[in-house]
């Protein structure tokens, strides 16, 4: 089964720019004039108190929107809207002081911060809250309280907590185990797009657990995790063209699928791919590509 776990502040300020909508990043600013100018009409009203205008006057200090990137200005003007009870700017300064952006680094307050924008219902930092005290940043470690707090933020559709929820029903981390319901969870991350959600859901369907064995919703979740680049995924969407399962077989394809999570030191793919080279399989015969990838294999771990 596979594990992920995030809290840079480019993730979080990522997820808040794409969950939220803020779209004028992108979409509204769309030169170098047009976002000087919405920065100076923010900075006017983020100096008059205007919540709104001191968190994106954040933003844009932070990503460089119109103005030269700045860590600490950008900390600065979150933290004034965060004073102000913004939950979005809350969770970043939560973040900056997880990660020493701006301000010196600081576990205990970015828990704090992380807290005051989880109690107004704010998803992202309800599972920031989670990974706190999953990993005991900041507050001592608690694995059940990391658990309710994952489930709060799930119940908001949040996917990166769906995904952390079904893997502790998987292995009873924080709440009995239970199989069923990490696949339910996993199941729900996954049909939101959650790349290790849809390769998990895929294993499920492969070996037949909690679910009857579907090698065709296999292949579906395998591909949907290896078109977003996911090794696992990859290598497993190879062995299906290898075999013809669900699939032609077609030895072209399972080269490629091969390769491509080879390429990410994935040492099963690598060792198939040395293998490929040295048979001729799906690709000209190389014996020296394939020694090549056989010692790369054996250096990540594989053993024969």
């Amino acid at each position: 089964m596979r594990k992920k776990f995030l809290t840079t502040i480019c993730f979080i300020l990522a997820s808040i720019l794409s969950f939220l909508g803020f779209y004028f990043i992108k979409n509204l600013l769309r030169n170098k004039k047009e976002k000087s100018s919405y920065f100076a009409r923010w900075l006017e009203d983020a100096k008059k108190g205007d919540i709104k205008a001191q968190y994106n006057v954040g933003c844009c200090y932070s990503n460089g929107n119109g103005v030269k990137k700045n860590k600490d200005e950008a900390f600065k003007w979150w933290m004034e809207a965060a004073n102000q009870g913004n939950a979005d700017a809350q969770l970043l300064v939560g973040a900056c002081y997880d990660e020493g952006e701006g301000v010196e680094e600081n576990k205990e307050k970015a828990f704090e911060w992380y807290m005051k924008a989880a109690d107004k219902e704010h998803e992202i930092a309800q599972f920031c809250v989670g990974m706190c005290y999953d990993n005991g940043w900041g507050v001592k470690r608690n694995k059940q309280k990391a658990f309710e707090w994952y489930m709060k933020s799930a119940e908001h559709k949040y996917a990166d907590a769906q995904f952390k929820v079904g893997s502790n029903y998987f292995y009873g981390e924080g709440v009995e185990e239970n199989k069923e319901k990490a696949f339910n969870w996993w199941k729900r991350a996954a049909e939101l797009g959650f790349a290790e959600a849809q390769y998990n859901v895929g294993v499920y369907y492969d070996n037949g657990w909690e679910v009857g064995e579907d090698k065709k919703k296999a292949f579906d979740f395998y591909m949907e995790a290896a078109k977003q680049g996911l090794a696992e995924a990859q290598y497993n969407i190879g062995v299906y063209y290898d075999n013809g399962w669900e699939v032609e077989e077609d030895m072209d394809e399972a080269f490629n699928w091969y390769m491509k999570a080879a390429e990410q030191s994935l040492a099963k793919a690598q060792f198939k791919v040395s293998q490929c080279y040295a048979l001729g399989l799906g690709t000209d015969i190389d014996l020296e590509k394939s020694e090549m990838w056989k010692e790369k294999a054996i250096k990540n771990g594989y053993k024969e």
